[in-house]
């Protein structure tokens, strides 16, 4: 959780997760929205780009608590029984990254953010508490004959990002491989990866993104698996291993 009034960095790399190219500049996008934590707003609430005259292939480290503090404006909620009441005074952000030539949004990420200070032990960008109690009870005095609303952030259920590999079979060209495939999200691409010394490394990208699609290697036997980016989670996702 953030919480505005104290710092909260986001590291970003100069080098595209989804490329793995180094990039002349990059534009952070913010999102801020009330409710549903999948109802993200499709309009960025703040932007700025950074660039990169240097050719860095490091990260930047970005302060966004002082960017989305000014977006929650609190006020008091009203009750007089025990009951479940909508806050309106934590919000969502979701902040990510367009690099320059790209169109594919990376390094996605959402968290809850209200105002308050973190704790000095609790260290750089302090987590959401296990618990979900967003205030703990030493924060705060209730008087005996008074009302007092604790924020308690709702459980969620999300679905896992996956892909499949199917099978790899060699078809009727030479040395050329049809990978039969199955993936539950869009990724910009899909990149055939090769065990190769101890590693996995990128060997090809497809050049279509629905099952089955070819490749070309010359190796009559190999270890194969997909990669692919999910910018929703702002992770690489990859599939299992064929020996072929």
């Amino acid at each position: 959780m953030i919480k505005t009034l104290s710092p909260y960095y986001i590291t970003i790399p100069f080098v595209s997760p989804a490329t793995a190219l180094t990039c002349t500049s990059f534009t952070l996008k913010i999102y801020i929205w009330n409710g549903s934590k999948s109802a993200a707003p499709t309009t960025a609430t703040w932007e700025r780009t950074e660039q990169n005259p240097t050719s860095s292939t490091s990260n930047i480290k970005i302060n966004i608590a002082r960017l989305v503090n000014d977006f929650i404006d609190f006020t008091q909620s009203a009750g007089t029984t025990t009951e479940i009441i909508n806050g309106n005074n934590q919000q969502w952000v979701m902040w990510e990254t367009i690099y320059n030539g790209e169109t594919e949004p990376t390094n996605r990420n959402i968290e809850l953010f209200g105002k308050g200070y973190s704790y000095g032990l609790e260290g750089e960008n302090a987590p959401t508490p296990t618990n979900k109690i967003l205030i703990p009870i030493i924060d705060y005095k209730v008087s005996r004959n008074s009302t007092f609303i604790v924020p308690i952030e709702v459980d969620e259920t999300e679905g896992t990002s996956e892909i499949i590999l199917n099978s790899v079979t060699l078809t009727a060209s030479p040395n050329v491989w049809s990978c039969d495939f199955t993936i539950n999200f869009a990724p910009a691409n899909i990149v055939v990866q090769i065990f190769m010394g101890g590693v996995f490394v990128d060997h090809a990208i497809l050049i279509g993104l629905t099952s089955p699609q070819e490749f070309y290697l010359e190796d009559d036997f190999f270890r194969t698996r997909l990669k692919a980016y999910d910018s929703t989670t702002g992770s690489f996702i990859y599939s299992n291993v064929i020996s072929q």
